[in-house]
């Protein structure tokens, strides 16, 4: 990427990288080491036109997700619950959150660096 002075690294991190979670510590501490490098390298690779972003998805419907219940729980109703929590009322798809990352990796995205953009509905609460 030096050498062609041109290309964009995206990190894929949790959407509770700007909260934290109850017996958490591992994750917390590696999200937090991933925002931090990210920004490091923003600095360090700017100037080669690098972008350097992540992006923080918050609930979306993955195969995972479908499949992550335990059996005898009925996941459209636990999904449908989980969505009251999200201001947009619904869980995102795969495709919203590909967009995002096929933006941040497009020319129009070229002045977007250093940063962490959540694709979750609005379901952080969090002001910065």
């Amino acid at each position: 990427m030096k050498k062609a002075e041109s290309g964009r690294i995206i990190n894929i991190i949790s959407g509770s990288v700007k909260s934290v979670l109850n017996n958490s510590v591992l994750s917390t501490s590696m999200r937090m080491g991933i925002v931090g490098m990210a920004k490091l390298l923003a600095d360090e690779l700017g100037r080669y036109n690098i972008t350097v972003n992540n992006v923080a998805p918050g609930t979306i419907l993955t195969d995972r997700l479908k499949h992550v219940f335990p059996p005898g729980v009925n996941a459209e109703t636990t999904l449908k619950e989980m969505a009251k929590n999200i201001p947009l009322g619904r869980i995102g798809e795969p495709k919203e959150f590909a967009a995002m990352v096929t933006f941040l990796a497009s020319e129009p995205a070229s002045y977007i660096c250093g940063t962490t953009i959540q694709v979750d509905g609005g379901a952080n609460r969090a002001i910065f």
